[in-house]
């Protein structure tokens, strides 16, 4: 959408997000390309339902049962 030379205002009320994102979107992909706008997985530690259920199962699984 930036390439297509929309506004940062346009932007935000397309895809529904806050005209702060956006401009930081801009920023990045500015000074990184596209490529840096891509998703990345999440960080940090998984959830504690799979957290438990990689204790309880996954041993299980591992086994063939």
């Amino acid at each position: 959408m930036f390439e297509r030379g929309c506004t940062q205002p346009e932007v935000a009320w397309a895809v529904g997000v806050c005209l702060e994102s956006v401009r930081r979107w801009r920023r990045v992909w500015e000074q990184e390309g596209t490529a840096a706008l891509r998703r990345r997985p999440a960080g940090g530690r998984p959830p504690k339902q799979i957290a438990r259920w990689v204790a309880h199962e996954w041993p299980r699984i591992k086994k063939g049962r």
